[in-house]
């Protein structure tokens, strides 16, 4: 397993030190965007109510999937004012490691999660003890958190090829996170 949960069960970004609330009053919507001309395929899902933070106002993600099998997530906030913390968290059984301004994820096959814009975001590894982990297993938690916090941001992230279906991770797949003014 490549990724497990950053935010109860699923990679949500944390806001000011919230997590995703649970129940039908934080709920997200989804729309499915027709095919585009050159075949990708695009779900949005706004989860601008599913934070209990007053400062956010618009929290959309975009999933698009390319026909080449790369899958992009973009991240678009609208904050009443700048907000005070967001980091966007993954969880991972696979080692890891530092990587310049990145992680390298599951050893020298595996892919490498690193910064588009060298500076952009601070990068920290923890172990976690976790309940839930298998015996033999070492729960990592990998978070990036944007160097300047601004009302409006869009951070991108790309996982390229490593989401492929019949991937063997045989190469190095690159996922790419980017800070929008």
């Amino acid at each position: 397993m490549l990724f497990r949960s950053g935010s109860q069960g699923h990679p949500v970004p944390v806001i000011n030190g919230h997590l995703q609330e649970e129940g039908a009053q934080y709920r997200a919507s989804l729309a499915v965007d027709p095919a585009a001309a050159d075949g990708s395929k695009s779900l949005r899902i706004d989860l601008s109510r599913a934070y209990p933070d007053p400062t956010l106002t618009r929290f959309e993600r975009t999933l698009t999937l390319r026909p080449d099998g790369d899958l992009e997530i973009s991240d678009d906030f609208e904050f009443s004012k700048s907000p005070g913390a967001l980091q966007e968290i993954f969880t991972t059984y696979l080692p890891c490691e530092k990587e310049g301004d990145g992680v390298r994820i599951g050893g020298t096959e595996g892919m490498v999660l690193k910064s588009k814009q060298p500076g952009s975001f601070a990068v920290e590894l923890h172990e976690v003890d976790s309940p839930c982990a298998p015996e033999d297993k070492t729960l990592r938690r990998i978070v990036f958190t944007p160097a300047d916090l601004k009302a409006r941001m869009a951070l991108g992230f790309a996982d390229r090829k490593s989401t492929r279906l019949n991937s063997s991770h045989a190469n190095i797949s690159y996922a790419v996170f980017c800070l929008k003014k």
